[in-house]
């Protein structure tokens, strides 16, 4: 499709993601209501194909080394631009959580970064993150929304016209593997600012079962804050397919439209119980077991346990 020099590797990829995206949006013209299942599996497919062919070397098994001196004045450039006295204790946490080489996005942000409040909308969502306008839109004022959307600000990034969000990818035309973005943005928001859980319940339920596919979960933050999807996804091929991943994006991204019904995500734990155990590790077996059990409903915590006796 593209005469592909060995240095211009990222740059066939946007380049490839404008045609793709254009494409998308004449084809939307013309698709109906019964083409939609087949329409979303051709377009996710075809992305994973785009991915692995534009970004075969992923970030993070080619991580730069930051000198100390060098993440000090990060540090200090972070805290001395932000301009919101409600973002200090977050910034702070923030930095002192996350691995020098997950600030850079921030770094890039933090000067220009707004944050409005409107609480006389009714809006179904708590906020969000432009990453258009780097604004930070709150609409219930509570602590773990401005934490979830500090996230995506810290993660964000816009190369090429190409909008990088976390695991996310998209440009005005649409956004693709959102559901799988947001899931890690709220596990990692209760992970680090140790808040409850409010948004995509499902959603992070199945990416802590995900999760257990890596042997360091430490590695998906830096390529959460680097907009590493190529780790992801490379990670998953070791023992799933490029059709199960499109599956299961599918899905995520149906599961972080809706209200949070747990019990309609059995079946893509069943389906992701079954990748995992192709790791032959009992112990990510086990974890997985005691994951499902802590935020499931009872039916579902007895099918898990079904499963898991049957493949003992």
């Amino acid at each position: 499709m593209y005469n592909i020099k060995k240095g211009d590797l990222m740059e066939s990829f946007f380049n490839f993601l404008n045609v793709f995206f254009t494409a998308k949006d004449e084809v939307l013209k013309d698709i109906t209501k019964e083409d939609d299942c087949f329409y979303i599996e051709y377009i996710n497919n075809s992305l994973i194909r785009a991915l692995n062919t534009y970004i075969p070397n992923s970030f993070i098994n080619n991580l730069p080394l930051i000198p100390e001196t060098v993440i000090s004045k990060i540090k200090k450039h972070i805290i001395s631009h932000n301009k919101y006295v409600e973002l200090g204790d977050i910034i702070e946490t923030f930095i002192s959580y996350v691995e020098p080489i997950n600030l850079i996005n921030l770094l890039g942000n933090i000067d220009s970064l707004q944050i409005t409040y409107d609480k006389k909308i009714d809006h179904k969502s708590l906020g969000y993150y432009s990453l258009k306008t780097n604004t930070i839109h709150i609409f219930n004022n509570k602590y773990p929304t401005l934490s979830h959307e500090f996230l995506h600000a810290a993660s964000s990034q816009i190369i090429n016209g190409i909008h990088l969000c976390g695991f996310s990818i998209g440009n005005e035309h649409g956004i693709y593997f959102e559901g799988l973005n947001e899931g890690f943005t709220e596990l990692f928001n209760h992970r680090i600012f140790k808040e409850k859980i409010i948004s995509y319940k499902t959603n992070v339920l199945i990416c802590r079962c995900l999760e257990l596919m890596f042997d360091n979960p430490k590695d998906i933050e830096t390529a959460y804050f680097n907009n590493d999807f190529d780790f992801i996804y490379e990670t998953f091929l070791q023992y799933g397919t490029k059709e199960e991943f499109a599956y299961l994006c599918k899905r995520l991204d149906y599961f972080s439209k809706i209200d949070h019904y747990i019990d309609e995500a059995k079946v893509v734990l069943d389906f992701l119980y079954d990748i995992i155990s192709r790791t032959k590790d009992n112990q990510k077996l086990e974890k997985f077991k005691q994951i499902t059990e802590e935020i499931t409903p009872e039916p579902l915590k007895q099918k898990i346990k079904k499963i898991i006796k049957k493949n003992m």
